[in-house]
C-alpha cells in the first residue's frame, strides 16, 4: 500500500494546494502596510506628542490650580490639541502653558494638512505607478515572474495558477510592454485582481530587478510573436532574456518558450530547466491528426478540465535506486499504469549543487572527476519513456502515471462486448484533403507523408484547398518528396471547390486553423465550422479532423459529425502552464509526439478470441514492446458507426432490444479515449489501443 498511499497523498496535496493562500495573503497585506511608511509616520507622530506632552506637563504641573495631575493628562491634552479635536475637558491655566498649547494648535493644523496632502499624494502616485507598471513591488518573495505578452494572456495566467496550487494572483508579476488598459482588463477577473505589473522589456536588467528577480522562485519567458518579428528574432530575444535572468539569479527556476528547436542548445547554456516548443508541438499534433486515429482526442484528456490523466508523481523513497521493472510492477499492483519517468526534476541549480557536494566528498580523485563530469552533463526533466527493465530509477525522479478513467461496465454491457471482437482497420489506399494554409506548409506536408510511410499507411494523394501564396505553392510543386500533393486554389467552404478537389473519393479531411492577420480566433473557427458542414453535406463517410482555436467552438462541430478536434491554442496554454510548475510534463508530452520515434501511438488491438480483457491485451502488447495506456472506443467515421448501430437495432428479435440499441446510439461518444479502465474492462468493437512504444533510453544504470 506504500505506493498508493504516497501517490494519493501527492495528488491530494495538488487538489488542496490553495488552502493556505488566504493566510499568506493576509500576512503580505500587513507587511505592505508597514513597508509603505505608515509605521514611520506613526512613530514620528507619537514622538512629537510625547515631547509636547512633556513640555506641557513641565509648564503646568508646578501650578497648584492646574488640573494636569499626571503625565497621561498632559499627553491626552496634547494629542487632542494636535489633531484639532478640542474636547475642552482639560485646558492649561498658566500663560506659558496656554502659549505652548497655541503653538501646538498651529503645528497641529499644519501637520494635519501636510499629512493629509502627503497621504493623498502617496495614494494617488502609488495607484498611478501601479496602473502604469512603474511602482515598486515591496518585499515579494517566492513569486513567479511572467515575461512577455500574448493575446490569450488571461488564460495563460489562470493556467499558471492552476498548475501551481500554492500561488495566488499576488504572487504573479507580469513584465511586459503591453499598455495599462490590457492589464486593467486582466484585473477585472477576481482571480487576477492582485496581479503585479511591471512595464518594460524583459531583457532589461533594471526592469527584472524592479520585478524582484533576486527573490523570485520561478520565471516563465514567453515567445512574443505579436510584434511582426521573425522566428529568429523572437527566439534570440528569449535567449537574451534567459541569460539575463541567469546573471541576476542563478538559483531561480526558469522555463522558456521558443519557436525553433535549434535554440534549445543556447537555452541550456543559460541553465533553463524547461523548454516549451509550442509551435513544434502543435505541428506534431496536426501531423498525427492526419492519420485519423483520434490522437487529438487522446491528448485532450491530458488537459486539466478533462481530469489530466497523465500525471508526474515523486518516486517514493523505498523505490529510489531500484530497476524500472520493479517500480513499474509495484505501481501497477496499486492500480496505476506507468509510461516512464522523468530524471532530474525541479531546480537544475540545486541538482548540480548536490552533485558538487558528492564530488567534494569522494574518497579519491577519480570518483571526484567522474562526479564532476556527470554534473556538467545534467539535463533538467530528462524523460525516459518505457525505458529498459534494468534502468535504475535515480533520486529526484518522478514517475509518469496514467490515472484511471473510472469506467464501470454493467453485466449486460460486458456480455454484449464478449460477443463482439474489435474490428481491425482497413489497409486500402487512402486520400487526404487538407483545408487551409500554414507557414512552412511544405515541411508540414512532408511530415504528414513521412508519418504515413512510417506507419505503413498507403497515402496515394494529398489535396490542399486554400488561397495559395504563389511562391510557396511553386516550392511545393517543385519539391520531389511532394509529388503526390495536388494544390487547389479556393475556399473549402465552397461546394464547387470541394467537388473539384475530389471530396467524394476522399477518406480523411484535415481542416487547419489559418487565421488572416486581421481575423479573430472566433472568426477563423466559424469559417472552419462552415467548411465542415459543406464537407459533411457532400461526403458523410469522410473522417474529419479539425484544428480549433477557441475551445467553445468544439461543441459547434458536432453539427457536422466531426470525429477529431485539435485544440491547438488550448494545448499551447496547457504546455506553458505545466512548464511553470516545473513538473517536467511539457517535456514528456513533447517527446511523446516525436514524429521520428512516435512513442505515443493509436494502433489496432491484438487479434484474439472475443472477450479479451484490458489486462489480457496489456500482457500481449507488452510482449511486442508496447505499454497499453488505454483504448479509443467507437473509432472511425461517425456515419459508419451510426449505421452499424442502426443495423444492430433492426436485427434485434425483440422491440425492447431495438429500443435499447437506439437509446445507446443517442448517448454514444465516438472516438472516446478511456485511460487505465481496469483489469477486467472489455474493449468494444471498433476500439483502438493507446500505447507507448518502447525506445532506446539513456537512463542511468
Amino acid at each position: 500500500m506504500k505506493i498508493r498511499e504516497s501517490t494519493q497523498s501527492y495528488l491530494n496535496i495538488i487538489r488542496r494546494g490553495e488552502r493556505g493562500s488566504a493566510l499568506r495573503s493576509l500576512r503580505k497585506r500587513v507587511v505592505q502596510v508597514f513597508h509603505y511608511g505608515s509605521l514611520k509616520f506613526l512613530l514620528g507622530f507619537m514622538a512629537f506628542a510625547v515631547v509636547g506632552a512633556a513640555i506641557e506637563f513641565f509648564l503646568e504641573g508646578r501650578n497648584e490650580e492646574s488640573i494636569f495631575s499626571s503625565f497621561f493628562d498632559s499627553l491626552w491634552f496634547t494629542i487632542v490639541t494636535i489633531t484639532t479635536v478640542g474636547y475642552g475637558d482639560i485646558s492649561p491655566v498658566t500663560p506659558l502653558g496656554k502659549t505652548w498649547a497655541m503653538m501646538e494648535m498651529f503645528v497641529g493644523i499644519g501637520l494635519v494638512g501636510i499629512i493629509t496632502g502627503n497621504v493623498a499624494s502617496f495614494l494617488v502616485e502609488r495607484s498611478r505607478n501601479k496602473a502604469l507598471g512603474l511602482g515598486k513591488l515591496g518585499n515579494l518573495k517566492g513569486h513567479a515572474i511572467i515575461c512577455g505578452w500574448k493575446r490569450e494572456m488571461k488564460e495563460i495566467l489562470l493556467g499558471v495558477l492552476g498548475a501551481n496550487p500554492g500561488l495566488d494572483s499576488s504572487d504573479l508579476v507580469l513584465v511586459t510592454t503591453a499598455p495599462a488598459t490590457e492589464i486593467s482588463d486582466l484585473r477585472r477577473d477576481s482571480r487576477l485582481r492582485n496581479l503585479h505589473y511591471i512595464f518594460g522589456s524583459h531583457t532589461d536588467r533594471n526592469v527584472l530587478t524592479q520585478a524582484g528577480i533576486a527573490t523570485a522562485d520561478r520565471v516563465l519567458i514567453l515567445a512574443v510573436t505579436n510584434g511582426g518579428q521573425s522566428a529568429d528574432q523572437v527566439d534570440s530575444r528569449t535567449v537574451l532574456a534567459a541569460a539575463t535572468v541567469e546573471t541576476l539569479n542563478s538559483k531561480v527556476f526558469t522555463c522558456a518558450e521558443i519557436l525553433q528547436p535549434h535554440y534549445i542548445h543556447y537555452l541550456r547554456h543559460a541553465r533553463v530547466e524547461e523548454v516549451v516548443l509550442n509551435e513544434e508541438n502543435v505541428r506534431r499534433l496536426i501531423v498525427a491528426g492526419s492519420l485519423g486515429e483520434g490522437m487529438g482526442n487522446v491528448l485532450t484528456q491530458f488537459f486539466p478540465e478533462y481530469g489530466r490523466m497523465l500525471r508526474p508523481v515523486p518516486v517514493p523513497d523505498h523505490c529510489i535506486g531500484r530497476p524500472y521493472s520493479e517500480v513499474e510492477a509495484e505501481f501497477r499492483a496499486q492500480g496505476f499504469l506507468v509510461s516512464g519517468f522523468l530524471e532530474n526534476t525541479g531546480n537544475l541549480h540545486e541538482r548540480k549543487q548536490e552533485r558538487l557536494r558528492v564530488a567534494l566528498k569522494a574518497p579519491d580523485y577519480k570518483r571526484s572527476v567522474a562526479s564532476l563530469a556527470h554534473m556538467t552533463r545534467l539535463q533538467s526533466n530528462l524523460s525516459h519513456l518505457i525505458p529498459p527493465p534494468d534502468a535504475i530509477v535515480p533520486e529526484h525522479s518522478e514517475m509518469l502515471i496514467v490515472l484511471p478513467s473510472g469506467t464501470v461496465q454493467s453485466e449486460e454491457e460486458s456480455a454484449r462486448r464478449r460477443e463482439q471482437a474489435p474490428q481491425p482497420r482497413s489497409t486500402a489506399p487512402e486520400k487526404l484533403l487538407v483545408s487551409g494554409w500554414k507557414p512552412d506548409m511544405a515541411n508540414l506536408l512532408k511530415d504528414i507523408i513521412n508519418l504515413h510511410k512510417m506507419r505503413g499507411r498507403d497515402l496515394t494523394e494529398v489535396t490542399v484547398v486554400a488561397p495559395l501564396p504563389a511562391d510557396e505553392a511553386q516550392a511545393i510543386a517543385d519539391h520531389p518528396v511532394l509529388s503526390a500533393v495536388r494544390l487547389i486554389e479556393g475556399e473549402a467552404t465552397d461546394p464547387d471547390v470541394l467537388r473539384q478537389a475530389g471530396i467524394q473519393e476522399t477518406n480523411r479531411v484535415l481542416v487547419l486553423a489559418s487565421p488572416a492577420p486581421d481575423q479573430s480566433p472566433q472568426e477563423t473557427d466559424s469559417r472552419n465550422v462552415m467548411t465542415c458542414i459543406a464537407i459533411h453535406g457532400l461526403n458523410r463517410k469522410v473522417y474529419k479532423c479539425v484544428e480549433v482555436l477557441d475551445p467553445n467552438f468544439g461543441e459547434h462541430l458536432k453539427i457536422a459529425d466531426v470525429e477529431e478536434v485539435i485544440y491547438s491554442l488550448r494545448f499551447q496554454q496547457v504546455m506553458l502552464a505545466e512548464s511553470s510548475s516545473g513538473s517536467g510534463l511539457s517535456h514528456a508530452i513533447r517527446d511523446m509526439l516525436d514524429p521520428e520515434t512516435a512513442p505515443l501511438r493509436v494502433i489496432d488491438l491484438p487479434s484474439g478470441p472475443p472477450g479479451m480483457s484490458f489486462e489480457e491485451h496489456r500482457v500481449e502488447l507488452a510482449q511486442k514492446g508496447f505499454a497499453l495506456l488505454g483504448v479509443v472506443e467507437h473509432s472511425g467515421n461517425h456515419h459508419a458507426r451510426k449505421q452499424e448501430f442502426l443495423y444492430a437495432a433492426q436485427i434485434q428479435p425483440k422491440i425492447q432490444g431495438a429500443i435499447e440499441r437506439l437509446v445507446g446510439l443517442k448517448q454514444l461518444e465516438f472516438n472516446k479515449p478511456i485511460f487505465n479502465p481496469g483489469r477486467d474492462f472489455l474493449p468494444g468493437d471498433r476500439s483502438l489501443a493507446v500505447v507507448m512504444a518502447g525506445q532506446p533510453s539513456h537512463a542511468p544504470t
